[in-house]
């Protein structure tokens, strides 16, 4: 052989040798860089059968969904056969009226004169009184929430004896509940699947016009601390409420957010407090000891499942020992309409910190502009922002694409 041919021979040889070691080297990794790997090569999360987090836990999803009567009718309407349909209508007579024409336009805030376009079913003979089957849903929905407490016994009938037997003959297997008057339909266990999980919530979603959903996530005590799992809550409810802030109307007389948050100090001590963000510790028995995470609120389905997938990501973070704790920041008091806008901005403002600080100061002055301050003097709010400063916040969110720079910033 001669001095070239063998020159090439010793190249080849280590190269091959190389790759062997390297081999070797990914083979002797430990288990628990599985998830280390999922991050470095970014595989989709939603792919995934299963969040591990130890060798004996792993993060599993479930949800509550209010329904209104109107929507859970057109459900049954959809998919049930005509003797199911025609039992619906009747328990939904049975349920209350029949109204008078004066009684109807009481509950649905409607004139007489609009029933034809808002009120009854198309084909609906004009009379002096009207059933609870011959109302479009809207109207059906309209006249319900106005008497859905003493509706309640009337209401679980329709949910158990209709709604809940088509919709698991129709591949959603569901449970249910009245809470409060609302028709509340539940998920029957939990999946452990994000793939399963999401295309249930996108079947759910499609299937109703305005389902109220709350996601929760299953955080595993064994692995996952209460300051880890709060640290974990308070990046969810940064992300949902600058998303709400984003889309918030001036206009609206409706409260942009609940007023309680996990940014106060004392909401350890109000685990019956409903916020964005809903955190309980140790709620969950099976299938293993874990928080309940509870997402309330969200600007579509899709922010809401990205809130989730963050929250995962957290989750694995948490689990490896690589979630960084971080101050709360100061909240003293909860304002109704823009809840905890300023603490929020002041969080994301610090996250956002070492990759852009030029957005990052921005955020902190936001912040400072936007908090509240409470007189128990007075009993009054003797600060607060402005409707024309929260839609300043939005346009400036919007444009500078905040809450994706967040996300990237919180899981790379």
């Amino acid at each position: 052989m001669s001095a070239k041919s063998k020159s090439f021979v010793s190249a080849v040889n280590q190269v091959i040798s190389g790759l062997a070691f390297s081999v070797a080297l990914l083979s002797a990794l430990p288990s628990q860089a599985a998830p280390i790997c999922r991050d470095l090569f970014k595989t989709d999360f939603w792919s995934q059968n299963r969040v591990a987090l130890s060798a004996h836990t792993y993060l599993t999803y479930s949800f509550d969904t209010e329904l209104l009567l109107g929507d859970a009718m057109s459900f049954v309407t959809k998919h049930g056969n005509p003797g199911q349909i025609d039992d619906a209508n009747s328990r939904l007579n049975r349920m209350a009226g029949p109204f008078t024409i004066e009684e109807l336009a009481d509950l649905t805030e409607y004139r007489p004169s609009q029933f034809k376009a808002f009120v009854l079913k198309s084909g609906t003979e004009d009379a002096f009184e009207y059933q609870m089957s011959q109302l479009r849903p809207s109207a059906l929905s309209a006249v319900h929430a106005k008497m859905e407490t003493k509706l309640m016994k009337a209401t679980e009938n329709f949910l158990d004896g209709v709604l809940l037997p088509i919709a698991n003959q129709n591949g959603l297997p569901l449970d249910g509940e009245i809470d409060g008057g609302f028709i509340e339909v539940k998920h029957r266990s939990s999946e452990s699947s994000p793939k399963t999980y999401r295309d249930f919530m996108k079947r759910l979603h499609g299937e109703f016009k305005k389902p109220q959903t709350h996601f929760h996530i299953a955080l595993p005590s064994e692995v996952i601390s209460y300051d880890e799992a709060a640290e974990i809550a308070h990046a969810i409810e940064a992300r949902t409420v600058l998303g709400l802030v984003e889309r918030a109307s001036p206009s609206s007389d409706e409260d942009l957010l609940y007023n309680m948050t996990t940014f106060m100090d004392e909401f350890r001590n109000f685990s019956g407090s409903r916020g964005v963000i809903k955190l309980q510790f140790d709620t969950f028995s099976k299938p293993f000891p874990a928080h309940d995470l509870e997402i309330r609120q969200w600007r579509n389905l899709d922010d809401g499942l990205k809130s989730l997938e963050v929250a995962s990501g957290l989750a694995e973070r948490a689990a490896q020992g690589k979630l960084k704790l971080r101050p709360v920041p100061k909240f003293a008091m909860p304002e109704p309409r823009y809840g905890s806008v300023s603490s929020s901005l002041r969080y994301v403002a610090r996250i956002l910190a070492v990759s852009d600080r030029a957005l990052s100061r921005r955020l902190l002055a936001y912040a400072k502009a936007t908090v509240v301050t409470y007189s128990p003097l007075e009993k009054r709010f003797t600060q607060r922002p402005s409707d024309e400063l929260i839609s300043e916040i939005a346009k400036f969110i919007k444009r500078n694409d905040v809450i994706a720079k967040f996300d990237d910033a919180l899981l790379n």
